[in-house]
């Protein structure tokens, strides 16, 4: 059978289907001093950190994080995972104070990722909803964890990824049935560059292509609509999130995220039905 869904620049190997909360972090108050640092799991959750514009620091407590998550993942690939998450809904995470009286995420008792003010700063948020949302995030995430290698955690500095945005700003392109159907610019603000958003609309878009493979006469392509999540203009197909419309894509396009959002999706009917007729 042909490959309906095409991507113009490399994905990730793991996508975790969102909405995630950290898919739609913007970070408002990142400023060109800033030194901070992420922590990548598997190419599509991230979590930032700054402290005090210290770089050293930050990427102390990042690498911190990454070897708890690390340890965890051989620990579940060795005694099992319904071993470490027996007993209710994800045990292996708590969110509470640490001793600092900092909201901090555990893992499996150890201190994973810490809310700081310098954190919240950069997003925008109170310490507590930063670490709220981050909670959400990593208990989806868990549920992954037997699937990942070590080598799929990594840490990232940021500085360096703004340098890089800055200087490739080359959008995505997405292509359906043959034909193109969005085209994704990066977000700086975001920290994401045009291949880290189309990976995760590829993933959602191939998802629904096979639902409208299996049933080709009865699909419908009612299923991808234009909506609003987390604040953000959003195109879904079924239950699953494609992508966000950004104020950026919209600009580039001489439209708004609602418009544009409204003919992406449009697009993206089309290519679906051609799918299902030549397949």
């Amino acid at each position: 059978m042909a490959v309906w869904c095409g991507l113009g620049l490399g994905f990730a190997a793991f996508c975790f289907a969102p909405p995630l909360y950290s898919y739609f972090f913007n970070l408002p108050n990142l400023g060109p001093n800033d030194r901070i640092a992420v922590v990548d799991v598997g190419g599509i959750v991230r979590f930032t950190l700054a402290q005090n514009d210290d770089q050293l620091q930050t990427l102390i407590r990042a690498f911190q994080a990454r070897e708890v998550l690390a340890d965890n993942v051989e620990l579940i690939k060795t005694i099992g995972y319904d071993a470490v998450t027996e007993g209710g809904y994800k045990p292996l995470l708590a969110l509470r104070e640490n001793d600092s009286g900092t909201p901090t995420i555990f893992f499996n008792g150890m201190p994973l990722l810490a809310v700081n003010a310098d954190t919240a700063r950069i997003y925008g948020l109170a310490q507590d909803e930063v670490a709220r949302r981050w909670m959400e995030d990593l208990k989806k995430v868990v549920d992954y964890l037997p699937y990942l290698e070590a080598r799929h955690l990594k840490v990232l500095r940021t500085d360096d990824m703004l340098t890089q945005l800055s200087r490739s700003p080359r959008p995505a392109e997405i292509t359906v049935g043959g034909r193109l159907v969005m085209r994704l610019h990066h977000e700086p603000k975001r920290l994401m560059d045009a291949s880290y958003r189309a990976a995760v609309a590829f993933e959602n878009i191939q998802k629904e292509i096979n639902i409208a493979l299996q049933d080709p006469k009865n699909y419908d392509p009612a299923r991808v609509q234009v909506g609003q999540l987390y604040g953000e203009t959003v195109i879904v197909a079924g239950s699953d999130t494609v992508c966000f419309v950004s104020q950026n894509d919209a600009y580039v396009n001489h439209s708004t995220p609602h418009g544009l959002a409204e003919f992406w999706a449009q697009n993206l009917r089309r290519g679906i039905l051609r799918a299902t007729q030549t397949s």
